[in-house]
């Protein structure tokens, strides 16, 4: 199936057909959606096999994990990105493959790589400073 297809399946009955989206049930637009417009796919692919509950709304979202194969979420997802957002952006059926196990999502992000360093490092900092305050008390 193509990405046209797919979408007309299993998105369009709520994000309409040219994806406008419904503003009375909360169910937003396609065009300039967060998720499709930046460079990295990563939360476009994440929303379509896991889903999103908006915060203060009722709007939810499933998940498609179980219902589509990485390559369908890639079809889907690079559609998406070409009728919707970013044309330039792309996914892969391995970061989809990645992105499906929850184990392995955040495994390799520079993000989490950044926060184990920044917990490293406040922990030699927080044990520096207890060495230090210790042996002002003796000197004391």
């Amino acid at each position: 199936m193509t990405g046209a297809q797919i979408y007309d399946g299993y998105c369009a009955s709520c994000h309409q057909v040219q994806g406008q989206g419904s503003d009375g049930d909360g169910l937003p637009a396609l065009f300039h959606n967060t998720s499709l417009g930046h460079a990295n796919s990563n939360n476009l692919v994440n929303v379509v096999l896991h889903g999103i509950h908006r915060v203060g709304t009722d709007s939810v979202m499933p998940g498609f994990a179980h219902e589509l194969s990485d390559q369908q979420v890639t079809e889907l997802s690079n559609y998406l990105l070409t009728s919707y957002g970013n044309p330039e952006a792309k996914v892969t059926k391995q970061q989809v493959a990645q992105l499906r196990d929850p184990a392995t999502a955040g495994a390799n992000t520079t993000l989490l790589t950044l926060a184990r360093a920044g917990m490293a490092v406040g922990v030699v900092v927080l044990l520096a400073l207890v060495g230090w305050l210790l042996a002002r008390r003796r000197k004391g």
